[in-house]
Protein backbone atom coordinates (compact mmCIF):
# COMPACT_ATOMS: atom_id res chain seq x y z
CA UNK A 1 0.00 0.00 0.00
CA UNK A 2 1.03 3.61 -0.53
CA UNK A 3 0.18 6.76 1.37
CA UNK A 4 -1.05 8.45 -1.79
CA UNK A 5 -3.83 7.74 -4.25
CA UNK A 6 -4.06 4.14 -5.44
CA UNK A 7 -4.70 3.92 -9.18
CA UNK A 8 -6.68 1.01 -10.59
CA UNK A 9 -7.10 0.14 -14.25
CA UNK A 10 -10.80 -0.65 -14.63
CA UNK A 11 -10.11 -2.73 -17.75
CA UNK A 12 -8.49 -5.43 -15.59
CA UNK A 13 -9.78 -8.96 -16.07
CA UNK A 14 -13.25 -9.04 -17.57
CA UNK A 15 -13.31 -5.25 -17.83
CA UNK A 16 -16.66 -4.88 -16.05
CA UNK A 17 -17.85 -3.27 -12.86
CA UNK A 18 -16.06 -5.69 -10.51
CA UNK A 19 -12.83 -3.68 -10.44
CA UNK A 20 -14.77 -0.55 -9.49
CA UNK A 21 -16.81 -2.26 -6.75
CA UNK A 22 -13.81 -3.96 -5.16
CA UNK A 23 -11.56 -0.90 -5.41
CA UNK A 24 -14.02 1.58 -3.94
CA UNK A 25 -15.18 -0.86 -1.25
CA UNK A 26 -11.59 -1.49 -0.10
CA UNK A 27 -10.77 2.21 -0.36
CA UNK A 28 -13.68 3.01 1.97
CA UNK A 29 -12.65 0.25 4.38
CA UNK A 30 -8.97 1.24 4.52
CA UNK A 31 -9.58 5.01 4.25
CA UNK A 32 -7.36 5.12 1.17
CA UNK A 33 -8.16 7.43 -1.77
CA UNK A 34 -8.44 5.63 -5.10
CA UNK A 35 -8.65 6.57 -8.77
CA UNK A 36 -10.26 4.13 -11.19
CA UNK A 37 -9.65 4.63 -14.92
CA UNK A 38 -11.00 2.79 -17.98
CA UNK A 39 -14.17 1.90 -16.08
CA UNK A 40 -16.05 -1.01 -17.69
CA UNK A 41 -13.79 -0.82 -20.74
CA UNK A 42 -14.75 -4.35 -21.72
CA UNK A 43 -18.49 -3.64 -21.95
CA UNK A 44 -20.48 -2.57 -25.05
CA UNK A 45 -21.32 0.67 -23.24
CA UNK A 46 -18.20 1.59 -21.22
CA UNK A 47 -18.27 3.88 -18.22
CA UNK A 48 -20.51 4.22 -15.20
CA UNK A 49 -23.98 2.76 -15.47
CA UNK A 50 -26.67 3.83 -13.03
CA UNK A 51 -25.96 1.17 -10.40
CA UNK A 52 -22.20 1.91 -10.40
CA UNK A 53 -22.83 5.63 -10.05
CA UNK A 54 -25.24 5.05 -7.17
CA UNK A 55 -22.83 2.61 -5.52
CA UNK A 56 -20.00 5.15 -5.33
CA UNK A 57 -22.36 7.88 -4.13
CA UNK A 58 -23.59 5.52 -1.41
CA UNK A 59 -20.01 4.93 -0.24
CA UNK A 60 -19.50 8.71 -0.11
CA UNK A 61 -22.57 9.07 2.11
CA UNK A 62 -21.64 6.04 4.21
CA UNK A 63 -18.17 7.40 5.04
CA UNK A 64 -18.70 11.14 4.67
CA UNK A 65 -16.34 11.17 1.69
CA UNK A 66 -16.45 12.70 -1.76
CA UNK A 67 -15.73 11.75 -5.36
CA UNK A 68 -14.94 13.38 -8.68
CA UNK A 69 -16.09 12.26 -12.11
CA UNK A 70 -19.46 10.91 -10.99
CA UNK A 71 -21.70 11.06 -14.04
CA UNK A 72 -23.36 8.46 -16.22
CA UNK A 73 -20.89 7.14 -18.78
CA UNK A 74 -17.83 8.50 -16.98
CA UNK A 75 -14.79 6.27 -17.51
CA UNK A 76 -12.65 7.72 -14.70
CA UNK A 77 -13.46 8.60 -11.09
CA UNK A 78 -11.57 9.54 -7.95
CA UNK A 79 -12.98 8.47 -4.60
CA UNK A 80 -11.84 9.96 -1.30
CA UNK A 81 -13.44 8.16 1.65
CA UNK A 82 -14.27 10.17 4.72
CA UNK A 83 -13.31 9.39 8.33
CA UNK A 84 -16.83 8.57 9.56
CA UNK A 85 -19.28 5.73 9.17
CA UNK A 86 -23.06 5.94 9.22
CA UNK A 87 -25.05 3.19 10.90
CA UNK A 88 -28.16 3.77 8.77
CA UNK A 89 -28.26 4.25 5.03
CA UNK A 90 -30.92 4.44 2.32
CA UNK A 91 -29.98 3.85 -1.31
CA UNK A 92 -32.25 4.24 -4.33
CA UNK A 93 -30.82 3.02 -7.63
CA UNK A 94 -33.85 4.55 -9.36
CA UNK A 95 -34.00 1.91 -12.11
CA UNK A 96 -33.74 -1.88 -12.36
CA UNK A 97 -30.03 -1.54 -11.54
CA UNK A 98 -28.94 -4.32 -9.21
CA UNK A 99 -29.20 -3.63 -5.48
CA UNK A 100 -27.20 -6.79 -4.72
CA UNK A 101 -24.24 -5.44 -6.69
CA UNK A 102 -24.47 -2.11 -4.86
CA UNK A 103 -24.49 -3.94 -1.54
CA UNK A 104 -21.22 -5.72 -2.42
CA UNK A 105 -19.21 -2.52 -2.14
CA UNK A 106 -21.09 -1.36 0.96
CA UNK A 107 -20.56 -4.51 3.06
CA UNK A 108 -16.89 -4.60 2.07
CA UNK A 109 -16.55 -1.04 3.38
CA UNK A 110 -18.09 -2.27 6.66
CA UNK A 111 -15.86 -5.33 7.09
CA UNK A 112 -14.12 -3.92 10.18
CA UNK A 113 -16.77 -1.72 11.75
CA UNK A 114 -17.78 -2.48 15.33
CA UNK A 115 -21.33 -1.20 14.92
CA UNK A 116 -24.38 -2.83 13.39
CA UNK A 117 -25.32 -1.02 10.19
CA UNK A 118 -28.82 -1.10 8.70
CA UNK A 119 -29.45 -0.34 5.06
CA UNK A 120 -32.51 -0.03 2.84
CA UNK A 121 -31.93 -0.41 -0.90
CA UNK A 122 -34.40 0.14 -3.73
CA UNK A 123 -34.03 -0.94 -7.37
CA UNK A 124 -33.60 -4.28 -9.11
CA UNK A 125 -33.58 -7.24 -6.73
CA UNK A 126 -33.58 -10.00 -9.39
CA UNK A 127 -32.11 -8.80 -12.66
CA UNK A 128 -29.73 -10.19 -15.31
CA UNK A 129 -25.96 -10.29 -14.73
CA UNK A 130 -26.22 -9.99 -10.95
CA UNK A 131 -26.96 -12.19 -7.93
CA UNK A 132 -30.70 -12.50 -7.20
CA UNK A 133 -31.86 -11.46 -3.74
CA UNK A 134 -32.29 -15.08 -2.62
CA UNK A 135 -28.70 -15.82 -3.61
CA UNK A 136 -27.49 -13.00 -1.38
CA UNK A 137 -29.82 -14.12 1.40
CA UNK A 138 -29.36 -17.90 1.26
CA UNK A 139 -25.88 -18.41 -0.18
CA UNK A 140 -23.56 -15.44 0.31
CA UNK A 141 -24.89 -14.41 3.74
CA UNK A 142 -24.43 -17.91 5.27
CA UNK A 143 -20.93 -18.03 3.76
CA UNK A 144 -20.10 -14.71 5.42
CA UNK A 145 -21.55 -16.08 8.66
CA UNK A 146 -18.88 -18.81 8.67
CA UNK A 147 -16.30 -15.99 8.68
CA UNK A 148 -17.97 -14.40 11.70
CA UNK A 149 -20.21 -11.78 10.07
CA UNK A 150 -23.81 -11.24 11.10
CA UNK A 151 -25.93 -10.64 8.02
CA UNK A 152 -29.70 -10.62 7.83
CA UNK A 153 -31.87 -9.35 5.01
CA UNK A 154 -35.53 -9.01 4.15
CA UNK A 155 -37.27 -8.66 0.83
CA UNK A 156 -40.00 -6.02 0.96
CA UNK A 157 -40.83 -5.91 -2.76
CA UNK A 158 -39.30 -7.76 -5.71
CA UNK A 159 -37.80 -5.74 -8.52
CA UNK A 160 -37.52 -7.39 -11.94
CA UNK A 161 -36.31 -5.93 -15.23
CA UNK A 162 -37.16 -3.48 -16.76
CA UNK A 163 -38.96 -1.37 -14.14
CA UNK A 164 -37.25 -2.55 -10.97
CA UNK A 165 -39.09 -0.95 -8.07
CA UNK A 166 -37.92 -3.57 -5.58
CA UNK A 167 -36.75 -2.98 -2.03
CA UNK A 168 -34.65 -4.91 0.45
CA UNK A 169 -33.46 -4.25 3.98
CA UNK A 170 -30.06 -5.46 5.17
CA UNK A 171 -28.53 -5.58 8.65
CA UNK A 172 -24.76 -6.10 8.78
CA UNK A 173 -22.27 -6.45 11.61
CA UNK A 174 -18.60 -7.38 11.35
CA UNK A 175 -16.76 -9.67 13.80
CA UNK A 176 -13.84 -8.55 15.94
CA UNK A 177 -11.66 -10.96 13.97
CA UNK A 178 -12.53 -12.42 10.59
CA UNK A 179 -12.29 -16.21 10.59
CA UNK A 180 -10.51 -17.95 7.70
CA UNK A 181 -12.53 -20.15 5.38
CA UNK A 182 -11.65 -23.84 5.49
CA UNK A 183 -14.75 -25.02 3.70
CA UNK A 184 -15.80 -28.63 3.68
CA UNK A 185 -18.79 -30.56 2.43
CA UNK A 186 -20.24 -33.83 3.68
CA UNK A 187 -22.06 -35.15 0.58
CA UNK A 188 -24.21 -37.54 2.62
CA UNK A 189 -25.55 -34.72 4.78
CA UNK A 190 -26.36 -32.05 2.25
CA UNK A 191 -29.41 -29.85 2.80
CA UNK A 192 -30.66 -28.88 -0.67
CA UNK A 193 -33.25 -26.12 -0.92
CA UNK A 194 -35.01 -24.26 -3.71
CA UNK A 195 -35.98 -20.61 -3.20
CA UNK A 196 -38.45 -19.36 -5.79
CA UNK A 197 -39.72 -15.83 -6.25
CA UNK A 198 -42.36 -14.91 -8.84
CA UNK A 199 -44.73 -12.01 -9.44
CA UNK A 200 -48.41 -12.56 -8.72
CA UNK A 201 -49.42 -12.44 -12.37
CA UNK A 202 -47.55 -15.74 -12.88
CA UNK A 203 -49.48 -17.58 -10.20
CA UNK A 204 -52.24 -18.80 -12.50
CA UNK A 205 -49.64 -20.44 -14.75
CA UNK A 206 -48.06 -22.06 -11.64
CA UNK A 207 -44.63 -20.86 -12.71
CA UNK A 208 -43.07 -21.25 -9.25
CA UNK A 209 -44.34 -24.81 -8.93
CA UNK A 210 -43.00 -25.67 -12.38
CA UNK A 211 -39.57 -24.24 -11.56
CA UNK A 212 -39.47 -26.51 -8.51
CA UNK A 213 -40.56 -29.45 -10.66
CA UNK A 214 -37.49 -28.90 -12.81
CA UNK A 215 -35.24 -28.84 -9.74
CA UNK A 216 -36.83 -32.07 -8.44
CA UNK A 217 -35.89 -33.85 -11.64
CA UNK A 218 -32.28 -33.50 -10.40
CA UNK A 219 -32.79 -33.29 -6.61
CA UNK A 220 -35.95 -35.30 -5.81
CA UNK A 221 -35.83 -34.55 -2.06
CA UNK A 222 -35.32 -30.78 -2.37
CA UNK A 223 -37.11 -28.58 0.15
CA UNK A 224 -38.84 -25.73 -1.68
CA UNK A 225 -40.09 -22.30 -0.65
CA UNK A 226 -42.27 -20.47 -3.17
CA UNK A 227 -43.36 -16.83 -2.99
CA UNK A 228 -45.74 -14.94 -5.27
CA UNK A 229 -45.52 -11.19 -4.69
CA UNK A 230 -46.69 -8.07 -6.54
CA UNK A 231 -44.07 -6.44 -8.72
CA UNK A 232 -43.75 -3.51 -11.13
CA UNK A 233 -42.50 -5.86 -13.86
CA UNK A 234 -43.34 -9.50 -14.48
CA UNK A 235 -40.60 -11.92 -13.55
CA UNK A 236 -39.43 -14.97 -11.64
CA UNK A 237 -36.18 -16.19 -10.16
CA UNK A 238 -34.83 -19.41 -8.72
CA UNK A 239 -31.94 -20.10 -6.35
CA UNK A 240 -30.93 -23.65 -5.50
CA UNK A 241 -28.62 -24.02 -2.50
CA UNK A 242 -26.78 -26.93 -0.89
CA UNK A 243 -25.57 -26.51 2.69
CA UNK A 244 -22.72 -28.60 4.05
CA UNK A 245 -20.12 -28.24 6.78
CA UNK A 246 -19.06 -24.59 7.01
CA UNK A 247 -20.14 -23.71 3.51
CA UNK A 248 -23.04 -23.24 1.10
CA UNK A 249 -23.04 -23.65 -2.67
CA UNK A 250 -25.64 -22.14 -4.92
CA UNK A 251 -26.89 -21.78 -8.48
CA UNK A 252 -29.51 -19.39 -9.82
CA UNK A 253 -31.61 -18.63 -12.86
CA UNK A 254 -34.11 -16.03 -14.04
CA UNK A 255 -37.24 -16.71 -16.03
CA UNK A 256 -36.90 -16.33 -19.80
CA UNK A 257 -39.57 -15.70 -22.39
CA UNK A 258 -40.07 -18.73 -24.59
CA UNK A 259 -38.28 -21.09 -22.17
CA UNK A 260 -40.31 -23.52 -20.08
CA UNK A 261 -40.06 -23.02 -16.33
CA UNK A 262 -39.25 -26.72 -15.87
CA UNK A 263 -36.24 -26.33 -18.16
CA UNK A 264 -34.97 -23.30 -16.23
CA UNK A 265 -35.31 -25.14 -12.92
CA UNK A 266 -33.50 -28.16 -14.29
CA UNK A 267 -30.72 -25.97 -15.68
CA UNK A 268 -29.95 -24.36 -12.31
CA UNK A 269 -30.16 -27.68 -10.46
CA UNK A 270 -27.85 -29.37 -12.94
CA UNK A 271 -25.25 -26.64 -12.50
CA UNK A 272 -25.31 -27.13 -8.73
CA UNK A 273 -25.18 -30.91 -9.08
CA UNK A 274 -22.08 -30.67 -11.27
CA UNK A 275 -20.29 -28.53 -8.67
CA UNK A 276 -21.18 -30.99 -5.93
CA UNK A 277 -20.08 -33.98 -7.99
CA UNK A 278 -16.70 -32.34 -8.59
CA UNK A 279 -16.21 -31.88 -4.84
CA UNK A 280 -16.34 -28.08 -4.90
CA UNK A 281 -16.78 -26.22 -1.62
CA UNK A 282 -17.65 -22.80 -3.11
CA UNK A 283 -19.60 -22.12 -6.30
CA UNK A 284 -18.00 -20.06 -9.03
CA UNK A 285 -20.30 -17.07 -8.51
CA UNK A 286 -19.55 -16.45 -4.83
CA UNK A 287 -15.75 -16.77 -5.11
CA UNK A 288 -15.18 -13.18 -6.23
CA UNK A 289 -17.50 -11.87 -3.50
CA UNK A 290 -15.69 -13.81 -0.77
CA UNK A 291 -12.10 -13.06 -1.80
CA UNK A 292 -11.81 -9.55 -0.26
CA UNK A 293 -13.08 -10.82 3.10
CA UNK A 294 -10.68 -13.78 3.03
CA UNK A 295 -7.83 -11.34 2.37
CA UNK A 296 -8.77 -9.59 5.64
CA UNK A 297 -8.86 -12.78 7.72
CA UNK A 298 -6.27 -13.63 10.35
CA UNK A 299 -5.10 -16.87 8.71
CA UNK A 300 -5.01 -18.54 5.29
CA UNK A 301 -8.25 -19.68 3.66
CA UNK A 302 -8.78 -22.44 1.11
CA UNK A 303 -11.70 -23.37 -1.11
CA UNK A 304 -12.44 -25.46 -4.19
CA UNK A 305 -14.43 -23.90 -7.03
CA UNK A 306 -15.51 -25.19 -10.46
CA UNK A 307 -13.47 -22.43 -12.09
CA UNK A 308 -12.30 -18.89 -11.52
CA UNK A 309 -14.54 -16.40 -13.27
CA UNK A 310 -13.26 -13.20 -14.80
CA UNK A 311 -14.80 -11.39 -11.83
CA UNK A 312 -12.73 -13.48 -9.39
CA UNK A 313 -9.49 -12.87 -11.29
CA UNK A 314 -10.27 -9.15 -11.36
CA UNK A 315 -10.92 -9.14 -7.61
CA UNK A 316 -7.56 -10.77 -6.94
CA UNK A 317 -5.67 -8.17 -8.96
CA UNK A 318 -7.44 -5.27 -7.26
CA UNK A 319 -7.08 -6.72 -3.75
CA UNK A 320 -3.32 -7.11 -4.26
CA UNK A 321 -3.09 -3.36 -4.91
CA UNK A 322 -4.57 -2.58 -1.49
CA UNK A 323 -3.43 -5.39 0.81
CA UNK A 324 -0.36 -7.50 1.47
CA UNK A 325 -1.89 -10.75 0.30
CA UNK A 326 -0.92 -13.68 -1.90
CA UNK A 327 -3.33 -15.86 -3.87
CA UNK A 328 -2.35 -19.39 -4.80
CA UNK A 329 -4.38 -20.95 -7.62
CA UNK A 330 -4.06 -24.60 -8.63
CA UNK A 331 -6.14 -26.12 -11.42
CA UNK A 332 -6.74 -29.85 -11.05
CA UNK A 333 -9.03 -31.36 -13.65
CA UNK A 334 -12.36 -29.54 -13.48
CA UNK A 335 -11.74 -28.06 -10.02
CA UNK A 336 -9.78 -24.95 -9.05
CA UNK A 337 -8.14 -24.85 -5.62
CA UNK A 338 -7.69 -21.30 -4.28
CA UNK A 339 -5.67 -20.46 -1.19
CA UNK A 340 -5.56 -16.92 0.15
CA UNK A 341 -2.49 -16.03 2.24
CA UNK A 342 -3.15 -12.74 4.10
CA UNK A 343 -0.10 -10.71 4.97
CA UNK A 344 -1.19 -9.96 8.55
Amino acid sequence: MTSGVITIDGSLGEGGGQALRTATGLAALLRKPVRVDNIRAGRPRPGLARQHLVGVKALCRLTGGHAEGLSLGSTSISFHPGPGLKTRLEVDVGTAGSVTLVIQGLILALARTESRVRMALRGGTDVPWSPPFNYFNHVLSPQLATLGFQVSSRLIRPGFYPKGGGEIEVSFRAPEDIEPLQAALSPGKLDVRAHVLATEDLKKARVAERLVRGVRSIFPQVTARKEYLPGASTGCSLVVSASGTRTVLGADALGEKGVRAEEIGQRAARQLAESLKAGCTVDEWSADQLLPFLALAGAPSTFLAPRLTGHAKTSMEVIERFLSVRFEVLQTGNVTRVTCHPGN
